[in-house]
């Protein structure tokens, strides 16, 4: 059983989400492994669904990336999923999807941008508050890839309530400069979070590209956070697990940027960091940078 819910528009006449802006939030269940159609239901019946799948480690909320499709994202979060409960994680995974364009052109990146401003409060309001709200101790992580790093950024600008417990990024498209001490994303995920992790790839193709597009200045994801890193946050190099993953030879489109979704190294590193465990996948920390992700 798999959990998602989505700022995107719902076109009943195909029953499905569209790359569209909604108005409100719809809440999914698909209760077959198989099946990417879901059930649409109301929040406290999603939320009451929901409940029994977290255990002690509680719930993940992955936040998918530019020109994502649902089926893309659900393909994703299986693999999240199952990366993460093969090793240990004893909860759920879940994830946000947010409107953004599904197999469209490079100069989607810019409107999609512009539907994160729209639309990323509804990552903690209509989803992460109300899972805190559910009786007993709830654990709530972040994961994100790609541009939903910035979605959750955008969440949680100026936002009040209870932090995550760990966040984590990989192919981050922030700014890498914004987390040099005092800057602004620093400031922001330091305090919204118990540990902040950021995984990169030095030969990720799409954020070289992104760099440009809008002159926002070098990605976390690409090049990894300025060292040395903040109190609480940790940078892991993944660039020798992608040429591991090229020279066996994977295949995964824009493998550069994705093959995280692949990586069992990374998928067994991001569940033992959420579990609050040491990783047993990285190597020496010199500083920069502070791990190298090993196989």
């Amino acid at each position: 059983m798999h959990f998602f819910y989505t700022r995107r528009k719902y076109d009943p006449a195909t029953d499905t989400f569209t790359d569209e802006v909604s108005n409100e939030t719809s809440y999914v269940v698909l209760p077959h492994e198989g099946h990417n159609t879901g059930q649409r239901v109301d929040q406290a019946t999603w939320l009451q669904m929901l409940e029994p799948q977290m255990g002690a480690d509680g719930v993940a909320i992955f936040i998918h990336g530019f020109n994502t499709s649902v089926a893309r994202m659900l393909w994703s979060l299986r693999k999240l999923k199952a990366g993460l409960k093969a090793n240990g994680f004893d909860g759920d995974v879940i994830a946000f999807s947010w409107p953004c364009g599904g197999g469209g052109p490079l100069k989607k990146y810019i409107e999609d941008h512009e539907k994160v401003q729209r639309t990323a409060r509804s990552i903690y309001e209509d989803g992460v508050g109300p899972i805190y709200n559910l009786p007993g101790n709830q654990r709530v992580h972040a994961i994100c890839h790609s541009m939903g790093s910035y979605a959750l950024k955008t969440c949680l600008n100026g936002l009040g309530g209870v932090p995550f417990d760990k966040i984590c990024l990989f192919a981050g498209d922030v700014r890498s400069d914004g987390f040099m001490a005092g800057n602004g994303s620093s400031e922001l995920f330091g305090p919204w979070s118990s540990h902040f992790t950021n995984y990169y790839n030095a030969e990720d193709f799409p954020l070289g590209l992104a760099a440009h597009i809008k002159r926002f200045g070098s990605r976390a994801g690409k090049v990894g956070l300025p060292h040395p890193t903040a109190a609480g946050f940790t940078d892991v190099d993944c660039t020798a697990r992608y040429w591991d993953f090229v020279n066996s030879g994977g295949n995964l489109e824009n493998a550069s940027h994705r093959f995280y979704f692949a990586d069992q190294s990374f998928l067994r590193d991001v569940s033992l960091t959420l579990q609050g465990h040491a990783s047993d996948k990285r190597g020496p920390a010199p500083s920069p940078p502070d791990h190298t992700l090993l196989p």
